[in-house]
């Protein structure tokens, strides 16, 4: 019962975010905390399509520890030359630009669709670490 009140952000629960927040009391009832990569995928990939998120996540995998955290967010979107005053001049370089690009390709790669996380992570050796 307590699980129920569980939410993404409560320790060991970041899994929630793989799901639609309408099912997160009762998932969080089943899995509990910190299960493993390999009971999330289970459950994720036998159950209703229903209760999978469309939303973009970024995991950060910790292998020191064998963890997964998920984060929620705004999937990065391409930035844009800055540019200031009426007459439209560009206030970058074409370095600062590309180096903003750069970091911005860095972190795009970092986001994935739920089901696209869960179909890469299922495919390592990563089944036994556990959700923090």
């Amino acid at each position: 019962m307590r699980n129920s009140l569980a939410s993404p952000s409560s320790p060991g629960f970041s899994y929630l975010l793989l799901f639609k927040e309408e099912y997160h009391a009762r998932i969080a009832e089943g899995l509990g905390p910190s299960p493993t990569v390999h009971a999330v995928f289970s459950f994720f990939s036998i159950n209703d399509l229903d209760y999978r998120t469309n939303l973009y996540i970024k995991p950060t995998r910790l292998d020191d520890i064998k963890q997964v955290t998920i984060e929620s967010g705004d999937h990065p979107i391409r930035p844009k030359r800055q540019y200031a005053g009426w007459d439209g001049d560009i206030v970058e370089t074409d370095d600062e630009y590309d180096e903003r690009i750069v970091r911005w390709l860095n972190e795009r790669q970092r986001w994935f669709e739920a089901k696209d996380f869960m179909y890469r992570i299922s495919n390592k050796n990563y089944l036994d670490y556990k959700f923090s």
